[in-house]
């Protein structure tokens, strides 16, 4: 029984960490990752880390469409992204439009296209502020969704292969404890498959796009 109750354990203690840093890294420009704030509320230009977490992703990524729609992304436009993105990040900082990134992506990006330090900022750079920004914005979302593509079918396996061991080591849990553990799997199970579904909805990258942002795959995390 023993072994079991640690399996589980890790799984909530490691899996869900690494679940809920995946799923929401980077939602919000740029921010640190929180792995540990797996129940908090986001800090400002965190992404969301919650219990719901396909319903926080479709707010974030709400009419994002009218921000990115018609931008495409070349190799130089994702190097100057990450070239400037500090400097960035300390120009709008104290703006309510950085908080704002982090619950949804078109609310911010208005608020900070207007916002004068921003404006000043892009400027003193030789950007385009409006040009600059929707860019900035659909690397965001193009990034997420490529990362959690790439995971979610991982994560799923992961929790299958769990789920398998705890059943076949059925006989050394108490019947509430294994009703738990399973009931705790397959939740977990659900939830993916909702954020699965909320993917396909998201704006999906180019072929010339996705090798683009392949090349700063690092510096974009």
């Amino acid at each position: 029984m023993k072994p079991i109750r640690m399996s589980f354990a890790l799984l909530v203690l490691m899996g869900a960490a690494q679940f809920t840093g995946l799923l929401y890294a980077q939602a919000a420009e740029p921010g640190p990752e929180d792995d540990s704030a797996i129940d908090a509320e986001p800090e400002p230009n965190q992404s969301p880390a919650s219990q719901e977490p396909a319903s926080r992703v479709t707010e974030w990524a709400r009419e994002v469409g009218t921000v990115v729609d018609g931008v495409s992304l070349e190799e130089s436009d994702v190097a100057d992204y990450v070239s400037h993105r500090e400097g960035f990040e300390s120009a709008v900082h104290d703006e309510t439009g950085w908080a704002k990134l982090s619950v949804n992506l078109k609310e911010g990006y208005e608020l900070i296209v207007k916002s004068e330090a921003y404006v000043k900022w892009a400027k003193e750079n030789g950007l385009e502020p409006v040009d600059w920004l929707k860019k900035a914005v659909r690397i965001k979302v193009l990034s997420y969704r490529l990362r959690a593509d790439a995971e979610l079918p991982k994560l799923k396996q992961r929790i299958e292969l769990r789920k398998a061991l705890v059943e076949a080591e059925k006989h050394g849990l108490s019947t509430s404890d294994f009703v738990n553990v399973i009931a705790a799997l397959e939740m977990t199970m659900e939830t993916l498959d909702e954020l699965s579904d909320v993917l396909k909805t998201l704006p999906s990258a180019s072929d010339a796009e996705k090798a683009a942002m392949a090349l700063k795959s690092e510096e974009l995390r």
